[in-house]
């Protein structure tokens, strides 16, 4: 009887062990997160972010938009749409004047990945994005639409970060699949 009560005991300390040891490694994965930016980009820039699980590249990308009041006394109302490719400047729009602009991204690598979209600024109160956050299997291509609509008069500039997630260890690409950014 005391040998089972033995077995039960060393037992019960190796599932706790386990349990703790898994719950830990949860822990290491979700706290693995890409910090906010301490000031914003002016021009286009490209990061990778190595964590403990995960290299992380982060693309990011300024952002501008001014708001301005329709002046029709000319019989003219000029807006202006930036279409440059290194910034997402919605130019100088109307308030409530919906502008998309599309980000196309790839996958080049040879297992999934995870992609993020994040915002931050004055602007980002303003933004939406069609996805914010996603898996972009191997191979795959998608296009991800960013808009703007802003709601009141003035400039409002930030960032738009494209954070794309890959695992260091590709045994644990199944796990992006329960992962953020």
């Amino acid at each position: 009887m005391n040998l089972d009560n033995k077995k039960k005991g060393v037992l019960m300390v190796l599932f706790f062990v386990l349990i703790i040891s898994v719950l830990g490694f949860f822990y290491l994965l979700h706290s693995d997160k890409v910090p906010e930016p301490v000031t914003y980009v002016t021009k286009q820039k490209r990061e990778i972010i190595k964590t403990t699980f995960f290299v992380n590249e982060v693309v990011r990308l300024p952002t501008s938009a001014n708001i301005t009041q329709p002046n029709s006394s000319s019989g003219l109302i000029r807006v202006g749409i930036d279409s440059s490719t290194d910034a997402l400047n919605f130019g100088r729009v109307f308030p409530d004047m919906p502008v998309r602009k599309y980000i196309e991204l790839e996958n080049s690598e040879g297992y999934d990945v995870r992609v993020c979209v994040r915002r931050y600024g004055s602007i980002s109160p303003y933004l939406n994005s069609s996805v914010d956050s996603f898996i972009l299997e191997s191979g795959e291509g998608r296009d991800v639409m960013v808009s703007f609509v802003g709601k009141k008069l003035g400039h409002f500039e930030g960032e738009v970060d494209i954070v794309i997630r890959k695992m260091r260890y590709k045994e644990l690409v199944p796990l992006l699949y329960w992962m953020g950014c």
